[in-house]
């Protein structure tokens, strides 16, 4: 994967009005099972140009995931700018994911991968390898200094099951999914999340109760409190429309 992505980058930066991207997305359920995808974005001018070659380069067969059209459920969509080409396939357990295209492929894009998961929630910790480790960036026509990301950028995606309570992804996504962007150059990218399956969160219920319960009395008491004042009201208006006799009449 390492080399096919400064192979992408490099053509993306000479056609400068040409913007790509890579994603691999991992989605982990509570039941454990695995979702994992990559996906190859590029405008409509990269797509014209991708389109025009008889032989395209594979690039979802070469995310390291192990997942091309042959062997995942091929997919495309649009968002915005972007076609998306891709791919996914599901794993019954994150071992069988991780036994599947982690291991010790130079391509892998973990130098290290940790994904545990119990009753209460799951933790996550890995190092993201930055591709520069493995490839001799001299033999490539641009200086890859000059690659930013508003040109190409390659992301994982993790979708940690249940509420994510603590991470240091690059951003959140609107679906609650974390994103960290894979550094092309320099070091390499530690990532954390931990996530809660809703046992913490026992208080929370508690305190609704209460303050339903609370409410539920305060209205009773309301309700009791306004019948006096209108009986007390109604007994004052019938006193004041038949007053008391005249003893000296009565006489």
């Amino acid at each position: 994967m390492r080399k096919t992505l400064f192979a992408v980058a490099a053509l993306t930066l000479l056609l400068t009005a040409c913007k790509a991207e890579i994603n691999i997305a991992i989605d982990v359920s509570e039941e454990g099972a695995v979702e994992a995808s990559a996906e190859f974005g590029v405008d409509e001018e990269f797509q014209e140009l991708i389109g025009a070659v008889d032989d395209p380069i594979d690039l979802i067969g070469e995310s390291g995931l192990g997942l091309g059209p042959e062997d995942g459920e091929a997919y495309t969509r649009i968002e915005g700018e972007f076609t998306y080409f891709g791919a996914t396939k599901t794993y019954d357990s994150f071992e069988a994911f991780e036994a599947d295209f982690a291991g010790d492929e130079p391509d892998n894009p973990f130098s290290n991968l940790s994904f545990e998961m119990d009753e209460n929630g799951a933790v996550l910790d890995g190092v993201l390898a930055s591709p520069d480790d493995a490839v001799d960036t001299s033999e490539f026509p641009i200086d890859p200094a000059q690659l930013t990301a508003d040109i190409f950028s390659v992301n994982l995606i993790f979708g940690m099951p249940g509420t994510v309570t603590e991470h240091n992804a690059d951003r959140v996504l609107s679906d609650g999914r974390l994103l960290w962007e894979i550094p092309l150059l320099g070091e390499d990218k530690s990532i954390h999340a931990t996530s809660d399956f809703g046992s913490s969160l026992w208080w929370l219920w508690i305190i609704l109760g209460v303050v339903l319960v609370i409410g539920i009395i305060a209205g009773a008491i309301a309700i009791a409190g306004s019948r006096k004042q209108s009986e007390r009201a109604i007994d004052e208006a019938d006193a004041a429309a038949d007053p008391d006799p005249d003893p000296d009449v009565l006489a």
